[in-house]
């Protein structure tokens, strides 16, 4: 056997080569993956002599580390992803898919808000209902984090809980996807998600020739997905915390759980519950749900929601025939204010599920972050790369000018999708929607095409 006195010069320079270039790939592996996470503005990372990591990450410059975008109204709330909030507000606000006209709610509605994501419907009904008390759950650590920030901010009268709920209480893991938070939940399942997303996509695009696309655009929203832990409540359990009597509406958006909250909740508290709205995910779950409902008592109607066309998901409206109401109403008792954990923390508990990271010290800073060299690529004039200027106007109706930022010009991420595959198809710019979103500008686009091969 060969000592370790016989190890020539070459072989040690080959082994310490090979150590830093394993550190450099696991220094790169942790950029990207802290790039992905929400409100990351700027990442850097280095190798410290000792062969740990170190990463620096610079944030949304605000209390909760996270973007703030405007709704149509002038708005401003905490969001996760652009994209999404102009989803979940043409969905809550304009289209009131959990609010069917049939539902007649008292101006003190007492409303359990399962899988709030942001809060648009809390801030929806709200508003609708000033009398109203609403409790709003949201278990994902960034999701709660921009509930809290907007219910704070708008003065909304919301508890907030960052729990999930399912068949038992207890602690367990849910899968988040940072790009596509709306789909993140204790029964995620990537490959049915990916074909839901592309399927919705597909659906209000309308255009076969995206449809590489838009297999790339789904792909990319549920990569990056990552376990968190999570603090699991039965809905009983929940209504007894609560100490309410009477609940007018429980509004279900659970990603695939809804089936098990409902069936573990005790016979007699159906007796609490006069309206239940579920956005309910395979043909399957609606039959049991429809029959657990009506045997509850409820009738149901479903309704199908044209943006989600193709992906199987329906909404459920059950409700009960009116019943007296008691003149003073008690409830609900609210718990001790929980507050969400901080950008540091949040970026620290999704590290150390990242796997392969190692040992990583971490810096969290607010933005912004450090002005870069420009490069010849950030200076390319969007008119010197063949076929930008023109995808822009075919899809905008309109060329750029100067700094024209795509989503302030009428664009949207459908339309993003139309713009990257006019591209790929006439021009050969294979580019990622992802990439595109993060600096929505002609001239960062002319920059993307210079660097695709």
């Amino acid at each position: 056997m060969t000592g370790w006195h016989e190890v020539g010069p070459a072989a040690l320079v080959a082994a310490v080569e090979r150590r830093r270039a394993a550190s450099a790939d696991r220094a790169t592996r942790v950029r990207r993956f802290l790039a992905l996470n929400k409100g990351v503005e700027h990442v850097e990372v280095r190798v410290e002599s000792s062969g740990r990591l170190r990463a620096v990450v610079w944030v949304a410059p605000t209390p909760s580390g996270l973007a703030t975008g405007e709704l149509p109204d002038g708005t401003v709330v905490t969001e996760l992803n652009r994209y999404e909030t102009t989803y979940l507000h043409q969905e809550i606000m304009v289209d009131q898919v959990y609010l069917p006209s049939a539902l007649d709610l008292p101006p003190d509605a007492v409303v359990l808000d399962v899988g709030a994501n942001i809060g648009l419907f809390s801030l929806f009904l709200a508003r609708r209902l000033p009398g109203c008390r609403l409790v709003a759950f949201e278990p994902a650590p960034d999701a709660y984090a921009a509930l809290v920030a907007n219910v704070d901010a708008l003065a909304l009268p919301v508890v907030c809980l960052p729990w999930a709920l399912g068949a038992e209480s207890g602690r367990t893991s849910m899968t988040v996807y940072p790009n596509a938070s709306v789909f993140s939940g204790l029964k995620a399942d990537p490959d049915a998600d990916r074909s839901a997303i592309r399927a919705a996509i597909g659906a209000a695009v309308g255009d076969d020739s995206t449809a590489d696309v838009v297999e790339q655009v789904a792909a990319d929203r549920v990569g990056g997905a990552i376990d968190v832990p999570v603090e699991v409540r039965r809905l009983s359990d929940v209504l007894d915390l609560l100490d309410v009597d009477r609940v007018d509406l429980v509004k279900l958006d659970a990603e695939g759980a809804e089936l098990d909250i409902l069936l573990h909740l005790r016979p007699e508290d159906w007796a609490r519950i006069d309206n239940v709205v579920v956005e309910v995910h395979s043909t399957g779950d609606r039959r049991v749900l429809v029959a657990l409902l009506e045997d509850a008592g409820f009738t149901c109607d479903v309704t199908h929601v044209e943006a989600l066309e193709g992906t199987g998901f329906a909404n459920l409206h059950a409700t009960r025939p009116a019943t007296p109401r008691t003149t003073v109403r008690r409830g609900p008792r609210a718990p001790a204010p929980i507050p969400p954990l901080t950008a540091r923390q949040r970026l620290r508990q999704a590290l150390d599920r990242f796997p392969g990271a190692g040992d990583v010290d971490l810096e969290v800073r607010p933005g912004p972050p450090p002005e870069a060299p420009v490069g010849p690529a950030e200076r390319v004039a969007p008119e010197s790369v063949p076929g930008v200027v023109d995808a822009w106007h075919r899809t905008l109706g309109a060329p750029p000018v100067g700094a024209a930022d795509f989503f302030e010009h009428g664009g949207t991420s459908l339309l993003a999708v139309r713009l990257l595959s006019y591209l790929r198809h006439e021009h050969g710019y294979v580019l990622g929607l992802e990439d595109f979103l993060r600096s929505p500008t002609a001239a960062a686009l002319a920059a993307l095409c210079t660097r695709t091969p």
